[in-house]
């Protein structure tokens, strides 16, 4: 079951709403077994990976030290969360390696984090 809707099950979802709940979320995305059987492209997985990973160190930066304002630190995770999104946009048709119900499942669960991400910015 999935009660929360962001794609990930309840018994293996983060509890918290905050940063730290965030970070184990985004954690998730880096799962190698992401789509199942499926193999995600070359050009995709780079992306997720480079992305979530800055994204997560921009989100362990709010977490652990002042100096920029939460809100623009958070609003610079979503902006690399989106590169992912574009990514896929990019490499989808011919190019794409990854299959398109893969690619709609990353797109899908990349979008509610950026939405998540938004949250914390209120």
């Amino acid at each position: 079951m999935d009660t929360d809707g962001n794609g990930v099950g309840d018994a293996c979802d983060c509890a918290s709403a905050d940063v730290p709940g965030m970070i184990c979320d985004l954690q998730k995305l880096l799962v190698p077994g992401l789509c199942g059987s499926d193999r995600i492209g070359v050009p995709l997985a780079h992306s997720l990976e480079r992305n979530v990973r800055k994204a997560l160190a921009i989100l362990k930066a709010v977490q652990h030290r002042g100096g920029r304002p939460r809100a623009k630190l958070l609003e610079r995770a979503s902006r690399r969360l989106t590169v992912i999104v574009r990514t896929s946009a990019a490499h989808h048709g011919k190019r794409s390696t990854t299959s398109p119900a893969c690619e709609a499942t990353i797109v899908r669960m990349v979008e509610q984090r950026v939405g998540r991400l938004a949250a914390l910015e209120d």
